[in-house]
């Protein structure tokens, strides 16, 4: 159940990482192990030279990606969002 003003993220890679996510100024109210069954990482974006190789995605595929559920309330989901490149 979401609560409201909140939304849940599957997290992997970087923002699995608390200080990654505490220099995004997320503000996670609850954290859970996760499985992203019949999805996979994929490396589809290059990166930025000498400080981020490479920006990862999740495609369909027949395996699974372990990663965490945060639930973010909006502002932080606003701030993830961006930090994401999303507009």
């Amino acid at each position: 159940m979401i609560a409201p003003g909140k939304a849940w993220n599957f997290a992997f890679g970087s923002n699995m990482d608390i200080s990654t996510r505490n220099r995004r100024q997320l503000e996670v109210s609850q954290i859970q192990p996760a499985v992203a069954d019949g999805w996979e990482l994929h490396f589809s974006l290059p990166g930025i030279p000498y400080i981020e190789p490479g920006f990862a995605a999740l495609r369909p595929s027949n395996v699974s990606t372990h990663g965490l559920c945060l639930e973010l309330d909006r502002e932080s989901w606003l701030r993830l969002l961006v930090s994401e490149g999303v507009r």
